[in-house]
């Protein structure tokens, strides 16, 4: 399957991937060799995201047509079909604690993210005023979102789904956060003083305080 979308699992021994056939594989992640293959509702659409819960539990992918399937961990078996937010998905990722679901993606030109619960209902829908959204995710504890944008940085709280914090800063490509949650690695867009991109690093204190403070500029 001509991939779309891999990642590895929590402990770093397999890869999980799709592709536009809709087939979710499973490889080795010394040798790739291919551990397990399954069609996702019979491969009617291309799979264009995935991702996997940190305890090992069901694994979630989304279909090009903005369906999120969850998907049993063992077996590669499509269990239940979590609802549609009828965004073209661009990335998945679970909540630390594996309670939540975050798909982020556009819908007519609109960027955002939905949150989702396992339970199959639906949590509920944020557009950040962020221009262009490049990338969101969630704290280290889960208890905050991230999104990164073309024109800001906004914090959420996660059950709510509040703005609790904002920069404003143009992110100019991904950013990734420190595994204890404390900083944010952002590319920043060019100031208009210098016309140059600098690599910014943002305290967080997400999961207690909930304030993005710029360190670099």
């Amino acid at each position: 399957d001509d991939g779309n979308a891999s990642v590895l699992t929590q402990e770093g021994t397999r890869i999980l991937s799709v592709g536009k056939y809709g087939e979710l594989q499973l490889r080795d992640a010394r040798t790739l060799s291919l551990l397990g293959v399954a069609k996702i509702n019979k491969g009617a659409n291309a799979l264009v995201a995935v991702a996997a819960r940190r305890d090992g539990g069901p694994i979630a992918v989304a279909e090009e047509s903005g369906d999120i399937y969850l998907v049993d961990a063992a077996t590669l078996v499509a269990f239940k079909r979590l609802g549609n937010g009828g965004r073209f998905v661009k990335r998945l990722e679970f909540s630390p604690d594996g309670a939540l679901l975050l798909s982020d993606g556009i819908s007519g030109g609109a960027s955002g993210f939905d949150l989702w619960n396992l339970a199959g209902s639906y949590a509920s829908r944020v557009n950040p005023s962020v221009g262009r959204l490049l990338w969101a995710g969630f704290s280290s504890g889960g208890s905050r979102i991230v999104a990164c944008g073309d024109k800001g940085i906004e914090v959420y709280d996660a059950k709510s789904s509040a703005r609790v914090a904002a920069a404003e800063e143009a992110v100019k490509g991904a950013c990734s956060l420190s595994p204890d949650g404390s900083l944010l690695a952002a590319a920043l867009a060019g100031r208009k003083d210098s016309g140059a991109s600098a690599l910014a690093l943002l305290a967080c204190r997400l999961d207690d305080g909930a304030a993005v403070f710029p360190i670099t500029p």
